[in-house]
């Protein structure tokens, strides 16, 4: 309320849980003809600068709760007690249970409790904050820090943050950023006749030791984030302390080079022109990066760029570099790159092939010569990442069916069998994202783009012949991922699933409103012997993206996904010309004495010699067909063909691949 002193200056009174508790905000004095001249926003940023952090100090302006500035400071961690903290170190007791109050929602913290045999039910909760919050001018009202005991919702230690425990016991560091509120009623035989102060007694000293361990815990948590943040920023320090004719200077030539557009840099994010308007700007922008304290490089972060993007790019102009987890090099080893502790290779890595790129442009070589070298390091790093290796089609399948029982089995496999599909796709399972990722890049139609990106999700079960429930689909989950992976499709694959009978129970039910809300989106439950048939089918049948894409479009549950794949079984393909590409592919090689064979050369002799005319489309999903029916003898890359061995050793592999399909593969 307003009040004013014995001088007569206006100014605000804040007041406690109890009428006879009040605070005068004497930093902001005379604050009624403030009033008229801040703006309601620019008063409220003043007086959430006057708030401290307290459960049981609210202030209210125009009826509106006004929120201390420091609530808003980054955090290292929350931890509830009964919840996130059921183990604490010494000197805490160590007989606490864990328990729940029923009468209280679970989204409340008192919902959650430590028993202990002295001091009954504990409820709580621990925040740690990376910068201090014990300064700044809501200390001159009441402290943000420490140790906050309440009994029956009144705090017993105000003055206090220490809670008597000594001050040589709580590292200033810790104590700084360390905020510990918990209600221990069983405290209230231990208070005063004054209810100011406690006796001394076994009780209390419980407690203190109860706090100490807590704020132990608290510590270990700040050494570790501290730690991890170290090891976050080594990288650029290394990158930093490192000599600049072998890192800043290359790639400061590169990213002026792509600015002025001499070369179309693979690794260096354009730069806005409408805010650096000249070279001159630029290149003054970058100095002044260079000689600052953060550096060329500031920060290095982690996103989804998309399985075609390199595995590193760099925004010069605010420093920050992106490593691509969708690239296969980097997704498909993220289990071991998944600790902060771990990743400093990674990082030094990518730094490296940026590097790469600025030797080559420094040492002149023309745009081709440098295309050509990255693209093949490139493609080398992505083909040495997939886990298939060089397995055939039938492989790849068993390898699905055997891995039912498995959750991370299946997550793998899933994205093995759509790389051996032709998509480019790469593991995810991080903590609320898909199982895996698997984008198909085809050209573009007279229609439009004909790109599309399917979400992968793996449901196993640990006994064979069981089936997927509709709680363990979650097709809101589902929905969820594909949309904020910026999917079109997702694909839901399982040993089988309950889909109720004639496919109208609820979990079709939910896929079909999801389709009607997302016209442009779909769900797809398949189970996993489909689509183990549907990958040893492929190469046979000539199954290539674009018609994969039909099986997305127009299946819903695992019935109609088999009766898909059935009619690929029943289709009967035009006749394969794959006899002559290989002896093409085979004369070519050993004419010209050439490892490779560019599509383009290839359709030429096929065109001149074998009398073939074929498309480059068609010709690719030909040769991608061989490649996975014999992996390791022909090779399909983006832009040419390999042989390994004579024409008659090759097709004796694809006759005997056709004669490994299962009988009922070929009915």
């Amino acid at each position: 309320q307003w009040m004013s002193d014995e001088r007569g200056r206006d100014g605000l009174r804040l007041f406690g849980p109890e009428a006879e508790e009040s605070w005068t905000v004497a930093i902001i004095t005379d604050l009624k003809p403030m009033a008229t001249e801040l703006s309601s926003g620019r008063l409220r940023w003043v007086l959430s600068t006057a708030m401290p952090l307290r459960d049981d100090f609210s202030l209210y302006l125009n009826g509106r709760l006004v929120e201390a500035s420091k609530a808003d400071s980054a955090q290292v961690g929350r931890w509830t007690l009964g919840n996130e903290i059921t183990d604490l170190p010494k000197p805490s007791p160590c007989e606490l249970e864990q328990a729940t109050d029923e009468k209280i929602p679970e989204t409340d913290y008192r919902h959650y409790l430590l028993v202990d045999k002295t001091l009954g039910p504990i409820s709580g909760y621990l925040e740690l904050f990376e910068d201090p919050i014990d300064a700044g001018k809501s200390q001159e009202i009441g402290r943000s820090n420490g140790f906050f005991v309440y009994v029956h919702g009144r705090l017993i230690n105000p003055d206090d943050a220490g809670f008597g425990i000594e001050r040589n016991r709580l590292r200033h560091g810790t104590f700084s950023r360390f905020r510990l509120v918990v209600n221990i009623d069983r405290l209230d035989n231990e208070l005063r006749s004054s209810r100011e102060a406690l006796l001394a007694g076994p009780a209390v000293e419980r407690a203190k030791a109860l706090l100490l361990g807590l704020f132990n815990l608290a510590r270990k948590e700040l050494e570790a984030h501290e730690a991890e943040v170290a090891l976050e920023r080594r990288a650029t320090q290394r990158f930093a302390d490192s000599p600049a004719s072998l890192t800043e200077k290359p790639i400061m030539r590169l990213a002026v080079d792509a600015y002025e557009e001499t070369i179309q840099s693979r690794h260096i994010a354009p730069v806005d022109k409408k805010v650096l308007r000249s070279i001159d700007e630029f290149q003054a922008h970058l100095l002044e990066r260079v000689h600052s304290e953060s550096g060329l490089i500031a920060d290095v972060v982690y996103e989804d760029l998309g399985p075609i993007l390199p595995m590193a790019m760099l925004d010069t102009v605010d420093g920050r570099l992106s490593i691509n987890l969708e690239h296969p090099f980097v997704a498909h080893f993220a289990d071991e790159f998944n600790d902060r502790k771990k990743n400093l290779p990674l990082e030094l890595f990518a730094l490296a092939e940026i590097s790469l790129e600025a030797s080559l442009n420094d040492a002149g070589l023309d745009p081709n010569g440098m295309a050509l070298v990255l693209d093949s390091r490139d493609e080398l790093l992505r083909y040495l990442a997939k886990s298939s290796g060089a397995r055939n089609s039938i492989t790849v399948a068993q390898s699905l069916l055997n891995s039912q029982t498995s959750a991370r089995g299946l997550e793998l496999a899933l994205v093995d069998v759509f790389n051996q599909l032709g998509f480019d796709a790469v593991p995810k399972a991080a903590k609320d994202e898909q199982d895996g990722l698997a984008v198909a890049y085809l050209p573009a139609s007279e229609a439009g783009p004909t790109q599309y990106r399917v979400s992968l999700e793996a449901k196993s079960k640990e006994r064979l012949g069981a089936k997927v429930k509709k709680s363990g689909v979650e097709v809101s989950t589902i929905a969820r991922h594909r949309d904020e992976a910026n999917c079109d499709f997702a694909l839901v694959v399982g040993p089988d699933f309950e889909t109720g009978a004639d496919d109208m129970g609820a979990v079709i039910r939910e896929i079909n409103a999801d389709r009607v809300a997302n016209p442009n989106k779909r769900i797809t439950l398949m189970r996993a012997s489909d689509l183990a048939r549907l990958v040893r089918l492929a190469p046979v049948k000539r199954i290539n993206l674009l018609k994969l894409r039909e099986l997305f479009l127009q299946c819903v549950s695992p019935n109609e996904a088999a009766a898909w794949v059935d009619a690929v079984e029943s289709s009967v393909p035009a006749s394969s010309p794959i006899q002559q590409i290989i002896e093409a592919v085979f004369e070519t090689q050993r004419d010209d004495h050439e490892g490779t064979v560019e599509y383009g050369a290839l359709r030429q002799v096929l065109r001149l010699e074998k009398n073939l005319n074929i498309t480059k489309e068609v010709l690719k999903d030909e040769c991608r067909a061989l490649s996975r029916m014999a992996p390791d003898m022909f090779f399909a890359r983006d832009d040419r063909v390999e042989l390994n061995t004579s024409p008659d050793v090759i097709l004796s592999i694809i006759h005997s691949y056709v004669d490994e399909l299962p009988t009922a593969d070929l009915d």
